[in-house]
């Protein structure tokens, strides 16, 4: 029997073994203060929560910015080593720092800046390269993928990671943006044989997303799978 006549007999199975999963979205990990004051996104391409204080925004170019080293604080540490923990925050802050670098003043210590972006990653999980790969190439294999995103609106051996960022003035302390998010990796051959290597994508993107916001700017990256599939789940 040749595979895709096999579909129509995993289908109830499958919704059988994803039926009640949902798309996920950021939790507060106590990292952010007052996390109330962040307000559900419901823009497709936007963070899951986010606060931003447009009297404060956009930010003036040149403005003296420091962007502390990003920290990770999973809620189970165990899960990744050390290793890949370190590598993944130094990549992020390397991407917000050159992000920042290409309109403000990226300034060592927080005494020496007019503002202050401060980053913690609660949330990591690696992509199975073998899996996705099969699944890029396979269509037939594809079948609890495609399952998982028809009904939680993620896909499933994509890489998954979880952050929050906020940005507040030096001088006074004020939260001019916050956000809180949780996304899932692009499903590409380019980056199927990496096992990181869809997250460390994901913390290019936000380093982005926070630079357009600074420039007063809605990121829009409605072309992205990520954010594509993830609609889709938030609008169930």
């Amino acid at each position: 029997m040749s595979p895709d006549r096999l579909i129509p007999l995993f289908v109830p199975l499958g919704l059988a073994m994803f039926a009640g999963c949902a798309s996920k979205v950021a939790q507060p990990s106590g990292f952010l203060s007052n996390p109330g004051q962040l307000q559900r996104e419901k823009s497709i391409t936007g963070p899951d929560y986010e606060y931003r204080s447009e009297a404060d925004l956009p930010v003036a170019a040149g403005t003296r910015v420091h962007i502390a080293p990003v920290t990770v604080k999973l809620r189970r540490p165990g899960e990744v080593d050390a290793a890949t923990r370190r590598r993944i925050a130094d990549a992020f802050t390397a991407a917000l720092r050159a992000e920042a670098a290409k309109r403000h003043r990226v300034v060592v210590g927080r005494r020496a800046a007019e503002l202050e972006v401060r980053t913690v990653v609660t949330e990591l999980e690696p992509s199975v390269p073998a899996i996705n790969l099969t699944t890029s190439i396979y269509p037939s294999t594809r079948i609890s993928s495609e399952l998982r995103q028809a009904v939680s609106g993620e896909q499933m051996f994509t890489g998954e990671a979880s952050t929050e960022i906020e940005v507040r003035r030096v001088a006074d302390g004020r939260r001019i943006y916050a956000m809180m998010d949780h996304a899932t990796g692009r499903k590409a051959i380019a980056t199927s044989g990496s096992q990181w290597a869809p997250v460390e994508k994901l913390c290019e993107r936000w380093a982005g997303d926070l630079a357009a916001t600074m420039r007063g700017e809605r990121r829009e990256s409605g072309g992205d799978d990520e954010r594509r599939e993830r609609g889709r789940g938030r609008r169930r």
